[in-house]
């Protein structure tokens, strides 16, 4: 038990709440079950390590992985709805004890090994009020401090059954418990919209770039079946094309107090973020003129060209690039926004053509050679309407599922630890 903390707990709570252990209210077991499959064993499925880590509820719209399993593994760790498991190993001490609520009975589910299986006396503790009190920051950061290990950490079974937790009254309990489930219910209804909504992202990019907006004559040529207005031409016809390069690193006079964007692929992690207005890193104005480095102007696509491949995102203000990108300027036959989109259509085609031996990398001599089916301005221009229309969605319900992500977190501040009382 961590010294004073049971003692500011006490403080930070009303008078009728209660702190107690998790053993007082729960039993905890460790799971032994292993991934390894035996034929004289009874076949079942595992809620693995990742099962929990990425999920803070627990259904059979997971696809559990199949196992093997002794009888006796089978009645001690079968998930039952209300059990709560946590995430007991780690490679780091603040990313321990992920918890996830077990949220209806899984046939022949077990819980898998790295993982701690929290089973609620009902008569004590509402299971999905301790799978929040549990994730809330105020607890876990005893597991923070307790967690043990070099390179990677874990929590051994003391440590987690001696866990100080704040009881309130049962009644009290499940109303926090039913406010939280019903801004959890708003974020997953939001994350199946988004969701939908890439799918048809996905859909009609398919569609619009190979057989574009209502035509009925279609031509073969050497890419394929196109409408029969469309041209191909090669992507280095229709573009300026360069790369980047990274200042040396020593020259402390590239680097200090700079205030011009350099960007790496570390800048550009998502397919969500069509534009790019900063970087984590900035270089001087003597770093630009005494090395080989080009000032991208804004509406220049980067598109990252190692490792990750075909990752594009639009300047929204000049900027320069280190040799992860290829940057391209559009020409004025084809629209920033089409080539945007059809590099994400086609990153796949992309990868297949990076090559490299210690790293992969896309040249830019590839991309250049690259064949693309290009509609009339005006056609692209439609093309880029409906699919930024799509992104517009995606964007409003992305900033929608933030609000409520933050909504819950400032519940669970104030509900948590009765700072606002509800009423039973």
């Amino acid at each position: 038990m961590l010294k004073g903390y049971k003692d500011s707990l006490e403080k930070a709570i009303p008078g009728n709440w209660k702190i107690g252990i998790l053993s007082d209210v729960s039993e905890i077991k460790f799971s032994n079950v292993d991934k390894i499959t035996s034929l004289d064993e009874t076949p079942v499925l595992l809620c693995n390590y990742l099962d929990v880590y990425n999920n803070e509820c627990i259904d059979d719209r997971i696809k559990f992985m199949p196992a093997t399993a002794i009888e006796r593994e089978i009645e001690k760790f079968k998930l039952k709805k209300g059990d709560v498991i946590i995430t007991k190993d780690s490679e780091t001490p603040d990313d321990i004890a992920k918890p996830a609520i077990i949220v209806q009975d899984l046939t022949d589910v077990l819980c898998g090994y790295h993982l701690a299986l929290i089973r609620p006396d009902s008569q004590k503790v509402d299971s999905v009020f301790l799978g929040k009190m549990l994730s809330s920051k105020m607890i876990n950061h005893q597991f923070e401090r307790l967690a043990q290990g070099l390179t990677r950490f874990g929590l051994d079974v003391s440590s987690i059954e001696k866990a100080l937790i704040i009881v309130p009254p049962l009644p009290e309990q499940r109303k926090i418990a039913e406010i939280l489930s019903t801004v959890d219910e708003a974020i997953e209804e939001t994350d199946a919209i988004i969701e939908e909504t890439q799918q048809l992202k996905k859909g009609l990019m398919q569609k619009l770039f190979t057989e574009g907006i209502e035509h009925t004559q279609f031509k073969e040529t050497k890419i394929g079946r196109i409408p029969e207005e469309w041209e191909v031409t090669r992507i280095g016809g229709v573009t300026d094309i360069h790369g980047g390069s990274t200042p040396l690193t020593t020259e402390e006079n590239y680097w200090d107090d700079g205030d011009i964007l350099w960007a790496t692929p570390t800048d550009i992690t998502s397919l969500s973020s069509k534009y790019i207005s900063n970087t984590s890193r900035k270089i001087t104005q003597k770093a630009v003129d005494e090395t080989s480095l080009r000032l991208c102007e804004p509406g220049t696509i980067l598109m990252t060209s190692r490792a990750t491949i075909g990752y594009p995102a639009i300047t929204e203000k000049p900027i320069t690039t280190n040799q992860g990108f290829i940057n391209i300027h559009c020409k004025k036959v084809i629209e920033t926004l089409f080539l945007y989109y059809w590099i994400i259509q086609n990153r796949r085609i992309l990868e297949r053509f990076a090559q490299g031996s210690t790293f992969v990398e896309l040249s830019k001599k590839d991309f250049r050679r690259l064949f693309i089916a290009l509609p009339p301005l005006t056609e692209q221009h439609k093309i880029t309407e409906i699919l930024s229309e799509v992104d517009a969605k995606i964007e409003t319900e992305q900033a929608f599922k933030e609000e409520l992500e933050k909504l819950k977190k400032g519940l669970m501040q104030v509900l948590l630890t009765g700072e606002v009382r509800v009423k039973v």
